[in-house]
């Protein structure tokens, strides 16, 4: 099953209507079964009604249909119908992985858009016989007082069909209420048509809501939670008009591709309104299932209309083919022609944080400006995503304006909350972009890059009614992972580079309407469908442990970190602790060091977690190296992945996005690339804007150089009164401006060692042991002795020690890089590839004999002390490391832990795999095939970054490409296995060792 959107039952889902009347459900087993498991029977007014719980019905749908072997594919839509060479159908589908061809007998199109006829050619664009029809929408409340009214009369100037709503009672009861509204308006199936509708109705949502709240005494208080997020119709204008019909007709489905059917074709040619209704659908579809298992396969003629002119040849098309971590048995997709469907000065790909933001600017600038997005409004994670505050990040400029409207709107519904209400917030970017005249398209998906040798001129986008192509002077990566761009050539990383981790990705938990909850849970691959559909899957069964399961979860997987699309600057973390200053700047970022997952720093490692700081952003990030025609704005920017958590906070990502739409005007207006425009023109620009200071402009940046003197007294200034981590003891409104004496001394490189080694020769107590830190920063073993001598102190007890340290933000390990202090000794000893460090490693072997539920514990942290010593024996890289390796892997908890299908609800599984492939290299780097072995046995991994993981070590290791396969792997192993030898891992990211030569001192 191929779904377009995020989630099933899009006719009581999508258009927020999870209700029924009793006895309509007779006749479909599958709304039987869906009501014995989360309906339930309440009373509205003088009659009943069946209402349902909206996540467990979202639920129940999914293990229907996984249950009955039904592999589901989410977020793709069919672009093209074909036929093989051994005459069976293809459908060939897009998705953010691209496009692939399924290989099928048969199609049956269950799309509301009845997508296959625009494929085939016979476009079905009308309804009921009309241009004008009625539509319904949704919306959603709380703190409703109870009154028994079914019906609200509400003014003609509102334009609501009848001049009434009608109530339905929700599941959760206590004020819970749905308001459903009807509207007429032009009925065109089209992408146009769609848009103008959706636009119209959501605007009147807020009209609607401001009258009740205001003048309906039991709405006074109630709060909007949410709406619809797709109308539900087209239905007559007339009701007499509607016809439904009893059973289906078979020979009302065909369409002209062999052995493919159009259910919604007996929708808009014969005017069955049955389709319309979730229940006699559901048993139009069984009746149809019947059917079409006794209906004889037949080829048939397939005639084709005149094409359209094709795309002229100079331009190429690029899609993806290698995006996707598995076999799913695709097979090659066949060429097909592209049209030219849309030009603009600019085109955003992608309306969250930054790209809404980027396309209001590029507007107000003048561009004629398409903006391109997935969900079926704008605001990504701050809307859809369900993240509803900002968290750090400077709130001025673009953001502070934003925040305006968002308030106006809030105060217009009487909505009083701390947090923005989202509905508010969709609907002030969706008004703004509507005014400014921004042409949008949205449940619509990028798959592929128009370009024109190096520059990138345009996209290709999949829309409910097929795909189009998009041409732009400039183009703005707005998708938060880097889509385009990546699909344009542009060189990226996926995660850390080492490894490919990625903080964790939320699917928004609503605990009760309106109510989110924020979380934390495991890893997802966006640019892999089937790790994105797996990602759902998993988190639409995660909820917070003080509720029986969530009211509701978003549509939008929000990943805090996909791509890192390479720019002409790459950030590290280092840039980030020496303060680094940029002649180029565009934008000042604020933040803690907000890692939600795992670290690959060896800053955290040591125990330094970052203070609040203030980040300058230079606009070379923001442009791919080696692309041209394109800025890529929000958390795909040029930067690691431990870099990455200071600069993606919402505020920060709004404003960066309208800087990029200046500059892609910029570049429209002098007829050049983003470039090769003059950054000081744009730097002025962004200070009329009230974005970055004026000094900027005229400042004068220089390095900072030590004199031997001042390199003693750094040394003297190392932090001994309290542990490194203390620095992040910061409340948000404070930023930190100093220096921090461990970063210059671990970066400012050899000049340094001679006196490191002095001083720590003249140390004692916590002095000696930061300085053996340092040396260890460095990888030299001078300090050795004393990193073990305090770590066996600290380990004389009976079992592994745990944190005492409060740290702020911490939620279950691993986060933010807060662990028992010893682990950060542990983390430093292995740095220093010195094998006296395996006693050590032994010693934490011994104690260890953890429970599956151990592995919780905030305090315990044994997460830490199992990486920390995999991460040090894989950089020793020794053979008399395996022995303690070896009992790490024999704790049940962290072996055996790969998963070959479905998904995994529980989400500390995945981190327990992490640590056994942390295991399973650090085995391989010391020569042992069971670490191969444990690698090897990833690779056919469900979860995509564990198998890419396995997949790129192995290819490291090996010095082989050999595809993602576990016998080809095996039987290489098997012939290799006697010849294996210890290859330690030398590399080390986000540590600059020269820091003297990078402009820092600021002169006016």
């Amino acid at each position: 099953m191929v779904e377009s959107r995020t989630y099933l039952g899009s006719d009581m889902t999508a258009t927020l209507r999870p209700w029924m009347v009793p006895s309509e459900h007779q006749g479909s087993k599958l709304m039987e079964s869906c009501i014995g498991a989360c309906g339930k029977t309440l009373q509205n007014g003088s009659s009943q009604s069946i209402v349902f719980h909206l996540d467990k019905l979202k639920i129940k749908l999914e293990d229907e249909l996984l249950a009955a072997g039904v592999e589901l594919l989410y977020a793709s839509i069919p672009i093209a119908l074909t036929r093989t060479e051994d005459n069976w159908n293809g459908l060939v589908i897009a998705n953010k992985s691209g496009r692939q061809l399924i290989r099928c007998q048969a199609i049956v199109d269950a799309s509301e858009t009845a997508i296959t006829t625009f494929l085939a050619r016979q476009e079905l664009k009308t309804s009921f016989n009309g241009e004008m029809a009625c539509y319904k929408r949704v919306l959603e409340f709380t703190n409703v007082k109870e009154t028994g009214q079914q019906v609200i009369s509400v003014p003609s100037d509102l334009g609501i069909k009848d001049n009434k709503v009608q109530l339905y009672p929700g599941f959760h009861g206590n004020g819970h209420y749905y308001v459903e509204y009807q509207i007429s308006l032009q009925s065109e199936n089209s992408v146009e048509g769609n848009r103008h509708r959706e636009s119209e109705s959501q605007k009147l949502g807020i009209t609607l809501t401001e009258f009740l709240v205001h003048n309906v005494p039991s709405f006074q208080k109630a709060m909007l939670c949410t709406s619809s997020n797709e109308l539900k119709g087209p239905y007559p204008m007339e009701e007499e008009d509607s016809r439904i019909q009893e059973n289906v007709q078979i020979e009302n489905l065909s369409i002209n591709h062999p052995n493919t059917w159009c259910l919604y074709r007996d929708f808009y040619e014969h005017n069955n309104a049955g389709w319309l209704d979730p229940v006699k659908a559901a048993s139009y579809g069984e009746q149809f299932a019947r059917l079409v298992e006794i209906f004889i396969l037949k080829d048939k003629d397939i005639q084709e209309k005149n094409q359209d002119t094709n795309m002229d040849s100079p331009y190429e098309i690029r899609i993806p083919v290698d995006f996707l971590e598995r076999d799913h048995n695709f097979v090659n997709v066949p060429n097909h022609e592209v049209f030219l469907s849309k030009t603009a000065d600019v085109l955003v790909s992608g309306g969250g944080s930054s790209g809404g933001s980027a396309a209001i600017v590029s507007a107000e600038e003048g561009m004629k400006t398409i903006l391109v997005d997935l969900n079926p409004g704008l605001g990504g994670t701050g809307t859809f995503g369900g993240v509803d505050s900002y968290w750090f990040g400077h709130r001025h400029g673009y953001a502070e304006r934003i925040t305006k409207l968002v308030k106006d709107v809030q105060k217009r519904i009487k909505y009083k909350g701390h947090k923005w209400n989202i509905e508010a917030k969709k609907y002030a970017l969706l008004e703004t972009a509507d005014r400014l005249g921004i042409e949008m398209l949205f449940n619509a998906i990028t798959f592929g890059a128009i370009t024109k040798g190096t520059r990138v001129c345009g996209s290709l986008v999949a829309t409910r009614w097929g795909a189009c192509s998009i041409m732009a002077d400039c183009v703005i990566d707005a998708t938060g992972d880097g889509d385009l761009a990546a699909f344009a050539g542009a060189k990226s990383v996926y995660g850390a580079v080492r490894d490919h981790v990625v903080m964790w990705y939320s699917l928004a938990q609503y605990n009760s309407p309106g109510k989110l909850q924020n979380n934390f849970t495991s890893m997802v691959n966006v640019s892999d469908v089937k790790d994105y559909t797996r990602a759902i899957l998993a988190g639409r069964r995660r909820w917070s442990m003080n509720v029986d399961g969530c009211h509701d979860h978003g549509i939008y997987v929000a990943p805090r970190e996909s791509r890192h699309i390479i720019g002409d600057v790459v950030m590290n973390m280092s840039d980030q602790l020496l303060q680094r200053s940029w002649q180029d700047c565009i934008n000042i970022h604020l933040s803690n060091h907000d890692m939600k997952g795992i670290s690959e720093a060896n800053w955290l490692h040591a125990g330094l977690i970052p203070p609040n700081l203030e980040i300058e952003i230079p606009y070379r990030m923001l442009l791919p190296k080696g692309i041209d025609g394109i800025l890529v704005v929000g958390k795909a920017i040029s930067a690691t992945h431990d870099a990455l958590p200071a600069i993606r906070m919402q505020s920060d990502l709004e404003n960066l996005g309208g800087i990029a739409a200046l500059a892609a005007a910029m570049a429209v207006k002098e007829n050049k690339y983003p470039r090769q425009i003059d950054y000081g023109l744009l730097q002025e620009r962004i200070v009329k804007e009230g974005l970055i200071p004026e000094s900027i402009l005229t400042r004068k940046l220089d390095p900072i150089h030590y004199t031997d003197e001042q390199l003693v007294s750094l040394i003297d200034s190392i932090e001994v009164n309290e542990p490194l981590y203390e620095y992040s003891n910061m409340r948000m409104n404070e930023i930190y401006q100093k220096r921090i004496p461990f970063v210059e001394i671990c970066t400012v490189g050899k000049r340094i060692i001679p006196f490191l080694e002095k001083a720590y020769e003249d140390s004692a107590g916590i002095r000696k042991v930061r300085i053996a830190q340092a040396l260890a920063m460095y990888e030299l073993k001078v300090g050795v002795p004393t990193l073990i001598s305090e770590i066996m102190t600290m380990l004389e007890g009976e079992q592994l020690p745990k944190r005492t340290a409060d740290i702020l933000y911490v939620t279950m390990p691993p986060d933010h890089g807060a662990m028992p202090d010893v682990c950060y000794l542990l983390y430093s000893l292995g740095l220093t590839r010195d094998k006296r460090s395996i006693a050590v490693w032994r010693r934490v072997a011994n104690l260890l004999n953890p429970i599956d539920k151990d592995f919780e514990d905030k305090m315990w942290g044994l997460f830490y002390y199992i990486h920390a010593v995999s991460v040090g024996a894989e950089r020793l890289g020794d053979s008399e490391a395996i022995p303690v390796l070896m009992k790490l892997w024999g704790i049940p908890s962290v072996n055996m832990q790969y998963c070959y299908s479905s998904y995994q609800a529980d989400f500390f599984l995945e981190r327990r795999s992490l640590l056994e492939l942390a295991i399973g290299r650090s085995l391989a780097r010391c020569g042992s095939p069971q670490g191969y072995e444990i690698l090897i046995n990833y690779l056919d991994d469900v979860r995509s970054l564990l198998s890419k993981q396995a997949h790129t070590e192995l290819r490291l290791l090996s010095g082989l490409n050999l595809n993602k396969d576990i016998l080809e792997w095996t039987d290489w192993l098997e012939t290799e296995k006697a010849l294996l030898k210890p290859q330690p891992y030398l590399e080390q990211t986000d540590l600059a060792h020269d820091n003297e030569t990078i402009t820092r001192k600021i002169t006016s």
